[in-house]
């Protein structure tokens, strides 16, 4: 009977030093876009850098590609009640970048936004 607990006591330990990982998207290289330029960089010219967006949308002639990536991190004492407040750990990185396209394929303009929490 003390194998059995020690194993379950164990696990349980295990468990809390555990971390969660959880991911969306795929993680792109932010200093490409400092080779886009405003009216001379195309849709082919982005898609060899970056490959396939993961949104694209269409409104009054210009084309929106997104370009996103999150990953989340927290230790297992984040889900426990209470000892949340005293040992739980979490961790937030994002990416977000958009690019517009004028009707003739042409980049016309360019958000990009990374933030770490």
């Amino acid at each position: 009977m003390k194998i059995s607990f020690r194993l379950a006591a164990s696990a349980l330990a295990a468990l809390l030093l555990a971390a969660c990982a959880t991911t969306t998207g795929r993680p792109f290289d932010p200093t490409a876009v400092s080779g886009f330029h405003i009216g001379t960089t195309t849709e082919a010219d982005v898609q060899a850098k970056l490959g396939s967006p993961d949104t694209v949308s269409n409104q009054d002639g210009a084309t929106t590609w997104v370009y996103s990536f999150t990953s989340t991190q927290s230790n297992a004492m984040s889900y426990v009640p209470l000892a949340s407040m005293i040992g739980g750990k979490s961790t937030m990185a994002s990416q977000i970048l958009e690019l517009t396209f004028d009707a003739s394929g042409r980049l016309s303009h360019v958000h990009n936004q990374a933030t770490k929490q």
